[in-house]
């Protein structure tokens, strides 16, 4: 067990002024989500947000925490989702498919954003609305964007995104 919580290549300990600051960024963020969801009736958070959020507040240089990555990886698996499903079917094969083609746009086009990969679960799971999903996915994805942008600017004082 001493090697488990000691061992020397586990990172540092944060500060826990950088685990508050986090702990602030996430909890408004989705706080922010779940309050447009309810008050429109729409499918505006997804489960995936929770951990972008990790990202963006946790880790905010790292470069899935980037909005081109958050953006382009959301609207890829959220387009690849619509377009398999609608052209095949709800089929568990397709949903491999999907996810595999999903995860490698989003490479090719460097926006990989690993959250975005559970969009083809989600959509399998849920089978909602087309529009309602893109609404759901994209819309989600932009709040996060943009509450972090706000987060980090005033909050925390420091520079993100580091590229777009």
């Amino acid at each position: 067990m001493h090697r488990f919580f000691d061992h020397p290549h586990l990172p540092p300990k944060p500060q826990l002024k950088t685990v508050a600051y986090a702990w602030l960024g996430a909890v408004l963020a989705i706080m922010v989500l779940a309050a447009i969801a309810q008050s429109t009736h729409v499918i505006w958070i997804l489960g995936s947000f929770g951990a972008s959020a990790v990202l963006v507040f946790g880790v905010p240089h790292a470069t899935f925490s980037q909005p081109r990555n958050i953006m382009g990886g959301y609207l890829i698996s959220a387009i690849c989702s619509v377009a398999g499903f609608y052209v095949a079917g709800y089929y568990l094969p397709v949903l491999a498919l999907i996810t595999g083609t999903a995860i490698a746009l989003m490479m090719i086009s460097r926006t990989l954003h690993p959250p975005a990969g559970s969009a083809p679960i989600v959509a399998y799971i849920l089978q909602p609305d087309s529009h309602l999903f893109l609404i759901a996915s994209l819309g989600g994805a932009t709040s996060v964007v943009l509450l972090a942008l706000m987060y980090h600017k005033t909050i925390k004082h420091h520079d993100y995104p580091i590229y777009w």
